[in-house]
């Protein structure tokens, strides 16, 4: 009977530690997929391309500073062009890129001036979305209040 309790306690200790190990490597993975893989920046100033998802990314997992803000609406205003509206209407392809214009705007580090500056830019290259744009500003505006 003591060697009944004996194997079942060590079968309990055994299935506990492999929860933990199991759990442990479940909040690894998870880290690593949530972190920003690559640093979106140093691409850009080297040259390569980066997607609209790695932008959104980066904006969603740091704090860019002005300067990168900058660097990051430049690339964004002349790599992307929002895609065309669908008999007046914006198609579900273009919401990745207004998520973008509305991190820019919700970044801490964006100001009037860097706002302006990137609304005036995309409104020159999408000027189907102005309207679109000075909401999609707004909002992420008072998102950072």
């Amino acid at each position: 009977m003591s060697k009944i309790i004996f194997l079942g306690a060590a079968g309990f200790v055994v299935l506990m530690l492999f929860g933990a190990f199991l759990t442990a490597v479940i909040l690894m993975l998870k880290n690593l997929l949530a972190k920003d893989e690559i640093n979106v920046i140093s691409m850009i100033l080297k040259g390569h391309n980066v997607s609209i998802a790695d932008l959104n990314r980066h904006m969603l997992n740091n704090t860019p500073s002005k300067d990168d803000l900058g660097i990051l609406s430049g690339y964004f205003v002349g790599n992307f062009t929002i895609p065309a509206k669908n008999a007046g209407k914006i198609p579900a392809s273009a919401r990745e890129y207004l998520d973008f214009i509305s991190l820019h705007a919700a970044s801490a580090n964006s100001d009037a001036k860097i706002i302006s500056s990137f609304n005036r830019d995309l409104k020159a290259k999408n000027p189907d979305y102005s309207s679109e744009i000075d909401e999609i500003e707004s909002k992420g505006i008072k998102a950072r209040k």
